[in-house]
């Protein structure tokens, strides 16, 4: 039985036959005889092995929400998690044209520069150290001592698959009408809120309660680069500011959480009880809230795209993991009319009314 070696974009099976059943894999079976003449090397025993096919590593939420949310997901349904060390290789794919599928690490060496970056900057939330992540087609064996005796390295255990474990199935993220019929993340809130404790526990943050004193609203600006969701919220924090001006126990600040370290933005993002932001990738951070806080997420009500056409539905990306992330509570705001005054007013009074529910939050 093959597995879905990556997760699934449907823009893919659009591009030709080629392209749509590329994510099919099973592991090659070898002879025996040769193994049993050279034998093997085995990693240490807690060692997982994880082979994936990257969904599009450039962008942190396809990163995060693509890759290891999934690897996390089929780990855990094998029972993996508990005294193990994940092993991840990125398996690299070459369709017939050469290249890696479309919106891929490996389509050009633009997207594949952007990849190592990420990975680079990201893997520790896994457990993992930049410096012992390979690809399948850069692994290589390196032994402490002697020659090398065999080319064959076997892991104790190992999981593949990821296919529909992403946090869109084979939808796309919010950009189509037809990505709104149906959720293929519903009851999954406790997996969700697993994930962010086990990233944090990686990179040894601890898990606070969800801050009451003071009260700390946070904006995440600029977290796109796409307009009109690249966005500073000058306005937004300048009105939000006054209105809590005169209250010493709320705290109003703005970050560009991609500039600063990840360390960095998990601990603001815990330590948060709101946080503001503009869909998209950059949204990713948001996931670090504690349990009882609230995110406010501005759309675009005419971002709709199909077919690389404009259709100007709203598109309320990643919707489907935001809203069934069941330990915060998520609200959607539109963003080309954000600056009307009454939108501006249901901002501060949204505001005030999860400041009140949060207030009487328990853990």
């Amino acid at each position: 039985m093959t597995v879905s070696i990556g997760g699934i974009n449907p823009k893919w099976g659009r591009r030709g036959k080629s392209s749509g059943n590329a994510m099919e894999w099973f592991p090659t079976i070898i002879d025996s005889s040769d193994v049993s003449e050279t034998g093997f090397y085995e990693l240490p025993a807690k060692s997982v092995l994880v082979p994936f096919h990257s969904f599009a590593g450039f962008n942190v939420g396809h990163l995060v929400w693509d890759d290891f949310m999934p690897v996390y997901t089929l780990m855990s349904i094998f029972q993996l998690l508990d005294d193990s060390v994940p092993i991840l290789v990125r398996y690299v794919l070459r369709i017939p044209t050469g290249r890696g599928l479309w919106a891929t690490c490996d389509v050009r060496d633009e997207q594949f520069n952007d990849c190592k970056t990420m990975f680079a900057k990201f893997l520790p939330t896994m457990g993992i150290s930049p410096d012992h992540f390979r690809s399948s087609r850069e692994s290589f064996l390196q032994l402490e001592k002697g020659q090398r005796r065999s080319k064959y390295v076997c892991a104790p255990r190992g999981a593949a698959g990821i296919g529909m474990l992403t946090d869109h199935g084979q939808k796309f993220h919010g950009w189509e009408k037809a990505d709104y019929a149906y959720s293929v993340n519903s009851g999954k809130g406790a997996l969700f809120y697993n994930f962010r404790n086990f990233m944090m526990n990686n990179l040894e943050i601890d898990n606070v309660p969800v801050s009451k004193s003071p009260f700390r609203i946070t904006f995440s600006i600029l977290s796109s680069t796409r307009a009109p969701r690249e966005t500073d919220f000058r306005n937004e924090i300048s009105l939000v500011q006054k209105e809590f001006a005169d209250n010493p126990n709320v705290v109003v600040e703005a970050f560009q959480f991609a500039k600063m370290s990840l360390v960095e933005q998990v601990k603001i993002a815990s330590q948060s009880s709101i946080i503001i932001t503009a869909c998209g990738g950059g949204a990713v951070t948001s996931m670090f809230l504690p349990k009882g806080a609230s995110l406010i997420v501005y759309y675009d009500e005419n971002g709709g795209i199909k077919g690389n056409q404009h259709t100007g539905e709203p598109a309320l990306l990643d919707w489907d993991y935001l809203n069934n992330a069941a330990y915060i509570r998520t609200h959607w705001l539109p963003i080309r009319k954000r600056k009307r005054e009454e939108n501006m007013a249901a901002l501060v009074q949204l505001i005030h009314n999860e400041l009140e529910v949060i207030s009487h939050h328990d853990v």
